[in-house]
């Protein structure tokens, strides 16, 4: 395919396919920001943001769930402090 001529900047506010966040605010009252696998009948599955794992709740536990305009796409180029958030982020995987 030839996108040339149709590049558009991902933004994080305008959000990135497979990055969209989500809160999910339990109703226990506590909250998490999420990006959503998954949802079934009865299961939500998500992946932590800052997590490569994908953790199961229960939809009859959850008091809502909510899309928020920022994404967890990255946006380039990075400030100076989201590329040492970056490098921190990576030299903690190791």
């Amino acid at each position: 395919m030839n996108f040339k001529g149709k590049k558009k900047k991902l933004c994080r506010e305008e959000g990135g396919f497979g990055y969209e966040t989500q809160l999910v605010k339990f109703k226990n009252g506590k909250e998490i920001r999420c990006i959503v696998n998954s949802k079934t009948e009865n299961d939500l599955i998500v992946k932590l943001v800052g997590s490569s794992e994908q953790t199961l709740y229960k939809l009859a536990d959850i008091a809502s769930i909510t899309q928020l305009s920022e994404s967890l796409m990255l946006t380039f180029p990075l400030t100076e402090q989201e590329l040492v958030d970056l490098v921190s982020y990576l030299e903690g995987l190791g």
